[in-house]
């Protein structure tokens, strides 16, 4: 387990999160094997007004650490403490209030708008749930301020999502989740399936409403571009573990997993010499050999410096600095081992 803590004083606290995906093929009431853990003993916080980016590939159980923040997914163990209040032991009604205070952006867009309903009337949807903004005159106001802080005319309250191109909708999106005033936004791919130049506005959009309204983001994805412009802090999630954490000066700087190292070295070159010339060293995905009683580092099969110790035990945690933690064996053994 790597906690990306920053400070006491946190928005948002996970400790130890530990969630499944039920598995079809087992019979009813049969024991969950480890293969279906998707996010294991997770830790990380927040602070208000910061960005802390969930990075790795697809599969590594970025979305679903996400989801299950905002207790959309179930939860096998630990906690999520927000304001105070653990998440997973609310009940339906005060689960409700507390998420007037965190609200999502999804990646898919197109799936998370309703193509039935016009487009003022979702970004108003939240106002009626909460029962914000008292009569509909004044939801109306209330949405054509959002309009206008996220860069859109006011007549988009009368069309329908598929009359906008993809970064309307996703301003429309993030229009939506901004109605209840919420201290916590978790953003999943905000930009993923936008152009480039449509990124770029989208980010600079997303700068200046924290900047304005100190709006603490989680921002999930696996474009490590946007990370080194937006975020303050990185945690590099690999087969539903953090294996590395820390401010992105150090995560970008001075790597020191070779999972975080391998991603940095995915990252293209505008350069086709240097980038043809470029090493990589990581290893194919294979599923790793498995022993009772001791799962091992889960990213041996991969690792390019894996040693004995790797099959043997889980690695342990390495604090290099305050806000610097690493997960792994060389790490451990020698203070000064890059994997670069």
């Amino acid at each position: 387990m790597i906690s990306t803590d920053a400070s006491t004083e946190a928005l948002l606290e996970v400790d130890s999160l530990t969630v499944y995906h039920p598995d079809s093929s087992a019979r009813l009431g049969a024991v969950r094997s480890s293969s279906a853990k998707v996010v294991d003993n997770v830790s990380l916080s927040l602070r208000q007004g910061e960005t802390l980016a969930v990075i790795g590939e697809s599969g590594s159980g970025k979305t679903t650490l996400a989801r299950s923040i905002m207790r959309l997914i179930p939860v096998e163990g630990g906690k999520v403490v927000f304001r105070g209040q653990d998440l997973a032991h609310l009940d339906r009604r005060s689960m409700r209030r507390a998420r007037r205070d965190m609200q999502m952006v999804f990646q898919d867009m197109h799936g998370s708008l309703s193509p039935h309903m016009k487009l003022g009337d979702q970004i108003a949807e939240p106002l009626v749930i909460h029962k914000i903004g008292g009569d509909r005159a004044a939801r109306r106001s209330r949405v054509a301020e959002l309009l206008d802080l996220v860069g859109l005319p006011s007549d988009v309250t009368s069309r329908y999502a598929h009359m906008l191109s993809g970064g309307q909708r996703q301003r429309v999106c993030i229009a939506r989740a901004l109605a209840t005033n919420p201290l916590l936004l978790v953003l999943d791919e905000p930009v993923s399936a936008l152009d480039v130049s449509i990124q770029a506005q989208i980010l600079v959009l997303l700068q200046k409403l924290q900047s304005e309204l100190g709006t603490a983001y989680l921002l999930v994805t696996h474009d490590l571009a946007v990370v080194r412009h937006v975020a303050d802090r990185i945690a590099v999630m690999y087969k539903g573990r953090v294996v590395e954490a820390g401010t992105t000066a150090e995560i970008f700087g001075s790597p020191r997993h070779p999972y975080t190292a391998a991603l940095l070295e995915a990252v293209p070159i505008p350069d086709p010499e240097l980038e043809t010339g470029r090493f990589r060293q990581l290893k194919p995905a294979v599923p790793p050999a498995t022993h009772p009683g001791s799962e091992g580092c889960v990213f041996r099969s991969r690792c390019p410096f894996a040693i004995d110790e790797c099959e043997a035990a889980e690695p342990p945690q390495v604090q290099r600095s305050p806000t610097h933690a690493v997960s792994c064996f060389r790490a451990a053994a020698d203070e000064a081992w890059t994997p670069v």
